[in-house]
């Protein structure tokens, strides 16, 4: 197969652009983090946010970090990979248009979620607030979380879309399962 010079530059920008997001997907900023206990230090971490609920029912979202991959053949060639625990309910492919403002609510299930493009805002009832970005993750734990006597109607989170352009997001929403309890868990993963 010939390349020509214009498209091996393409390429290159293509993989430059990658390496840009891997290196992203490592370099932290902002927000206080928190690794589980006992990971392994050598081991690669990926940055996520977490909404969870405390015992007392108010919600907080905290910058974490899934920790504990392994290197192993996943597809191929080995990789660092960590299966978290969870049956997939569903996956949802989702849309929020420009202006969009959502109220307050509780995810309704446990999920992963994933911005594609635009800008996502997210506010826990604790005051914590992030702006997410195309490639940022976030774990939809507040499950369980109860309105204050002061702001009874302050459940969960509340959510927007910031910018110019609509925020896509694809959404990997678990079944629940009661043997697993999150509540009071910042980082669960």
């Amino acid at each position: 197969m010939q390349i020509n010079l214009s498209e091996k530059l393409a390429k290159r920008r293509v993989v430059g652009g990658l390496a840009a997001v891997v290196f992203t997907c490592f370099a932290i900023s902002g927000g206080v983090a928190q690794t589980n206990p006992g990971a392994d230090a050598t081991s690669p971490k990926m940055p996520y946010w977490s909404q969870w609920t405390d015992r007392s029912g108010q919600t907080h979202t905290t910058r974490c970090f899934v920790s504990g991959l392994k290197s192993e053949a996943f597809s191929s060639t080995p990789q660092f990979v960590r299966r978290l625990p969870g049956a997939v309910d569903s996956v949802v492919f989702s849309v929020l248009p420009v202006g969009w403002v959502g109220n307050w609510h509780a995810n309704p299930k446990p999920q992963w979620a994933i911005v594609l493009s635009g800008e996502y805002y997210m506010e826990t009832s604790d005051g914590t607030s992030a702006t997410l970005k195309a490639g940022d993750v976030f774990f939809g734990g507040d499950q369980g979380a109860s309105g204050s006597k002061a702001e009874p109607n302050k459940i969960g989170h509340l959510s927007s879309v910031r910018g110019n352009e609509p925020s896509s997001h694809i959404i990997v929403q678990l079944k629940s399962d009661p043997k697993i309890d999150r509540i009071g868990v910042a980082c669960p993963y």
